[in-house]
């Protein structure tokens, strides 16, 4: 009786940890998707970030991947495509390592006021070459670039 109990607990626990072929091959490919966000280049334009003319947005998170900086924003609207730029002015503050302020502007002409939430992705490549602290506005944690 004890080994068929043992031999029903070793095929239910098979059981639990088949993987089904078919959702890890989605997975792979929301990952993928993940990984493969179209990136814009940053914009140097020391009056446009400056003057700071967007629309309103907020930024719910921000990473690094690499030489990517990905931020989640969520704005209204939903009818429309919003169009988002990263503006830099050039400037590097003197400090260990050196650190520099960015800008995440939005133009968005859609009327309509649905909740969207999007990545968008900048290559912050050309702001340094070594190790550089981003300091984007409206967001509290440490973005680190480390060019390779």
């Amino acid at each position: 009786m004890r080994e068929i109990a043992i031999s029903l607990m070793a095929v239910a626990v098979m059981a639990a940890c088949k993987v089904n072929k078919k959702e890890t091959v989605q997975r792979t490919a929301r990952n993928e998707k993940k990984d493969s966000i179209a990136c814009k280049t940053l914009v140097l334009d020391a009056e446009r970030m400056n003057a700071g003319v967007t629309d309103a947005y907020t930024i719910m998170d921000a990473r690094m991947n690499g030489p990517k900086l990905e931020i989640d924003v969520q704005y209204g609207g939903g009818c429309g495509e919003a169009t988002f730029d990263l503006v830099w002015n050039g400037a590097l503050m003197k400090s260990l390592p050196p650190k520099a302020n960015i800008v995440l502007l939005m133009k968005d002409d859609d009327p309509c006021r649905a909740l969207v939430t999007k990545t968008v992705c900048f290559d912050v490549s050309s702001v340094y070459k070594g190790e550089c602290v981003l300091l984007l506005k409206d967001f509290r944690g440490q973005l680190v670039y480390k060019s390779h």
